[in-house]
């Protein structure tokens, strides 16, 4: 491939599909790895908007220190980056619901203002959602069904996400990650920094799912969230747990282990006394602290009320 684009070192303003193409142009092979030959890009590109992924490639592989004979910078005003997804199913809803065309890309900043409210919910052509950590973050608010019966969804990253309303990831049948590249399969982890899980049956349904991992952040969490989990075996709990509501892991047939790091914290948990499975162990049956089975506790020094 012979390609030789030549400006001057005066910044000319050009449009993300131009540095798009050339990305597109220049990128390494997929399975080779190795980026096309014969590029030579030299000049100073101005942009309102592109995607990072392609800037960052353009500026390190077509720098002066490459010694190639390129010397290009490309430039992207107040860094508004588009973002680049993976699924775009995901890509046609949210464009739609901001009313951009097919060929404007959405920013980061863009992401963060939106109030995805229900725009997915019954969606059973969206798979993958990386990008969902753009979307959401610690101080934002999520909707009730946000993701509910997205049954072909396999990848969500909740890695930001600190809402949980009612029915949330209600009825995700196929959901296998949680967290962003390189996070465990089959696992749900809710990120530390976390305080409670305030909604009703976040979880229910998800097939997939084998094990739960709450952080030491959490103190509180609702009812019904884990139940129908054909696939759960195990959680982690905590140590800043205190009031566990019923139900959380009703017709869970294979959940049999409950992980704590702390016997004192597991012990000053309130489990609701109502309802079918209040606490996990009524389930499970088996508590492991710090990896070890209790099968036995020495409650010496420890006062007991029993009524």
């Amino acid at each position: 491939m012979n390609l030789i684009i030549k400006q001057s070192n005066t910044p000319e303003s050009v449009t993300a599909e131009l540095v798009d193409r050339l990305y597109q142009l220049t990128k390494p092979d997929t399975i080779t790895g190795q980026p096309a030959v014969n590029a030579v890009l030299v000049g100073r590109l101005e942009v309102p908007a592109a995607y990072e992924d392609a800037v960052t490639f353009l500026n390190t592989q077509f720098s002066s220190a490459q010694d190639n004979g390129s010397d290009l910078r490309v430039s992207v005003l107040n860094n508004n980056y588009y973002i680049r997804f993976a699924d775009p199913e995901v890509e046609i809803v949210l464009k739609n619901a901001l009313g951009k065309d097919e060929n404007e890309g959405i920013t980061a900043a863009e992401a963060t203002a939106m109030n995805l409210g229900t725009i997915f919910r019954n969606n059973v052509d969206i798979e993958s959602f990386d990008e969902f950590k753009y979307f959401i973050s610690p101080n934002k608010t999520l909707s009730s069904q946000a993701f509910y019966n997205c049954s072909s969804l396999e990848r969500l990253d909740l890695s930001n996400c600190r809402s949980y309303p009612n029915d949330a990831f209600t009825g995700l049948t196929n959901l296998e990650y949680t967290g962003g590249e390189g996070s465990p399969q089959g696992v749900i982890i809710i990120p530390e920094g976390t305080t409670s899980i305030g909604g009703w049956n976040n979880f229910n349904g998800c097939n997939k799912i084998t094990a739960v991992i709450l952080p030491d952040s959490l103190t509180y969490i609702q009812g019904n969230n884990f139940q129908n989990m054909a696939a759960l075996t195990e959680i982690t709990v905590g140590t800043g747990m205190t009031t566990w509501v019923r139900g959380n892991f009703n017709n869970c047939q294979n959940f049999n282990k409950v992980n704590i790091k702390d016997l004192d914290a597991w012990l000053n948990i309130t489990f609701e006394s109502t309802g079918n499975a209040e606490t996990p162990l009524a389930v499970a049956r088996h508590l492991y602290l710090n990896g070890t089975e209790v099968t036995s506790v020495d409650f010496t020094g420890k006062t007991m009320i029993v009524v």
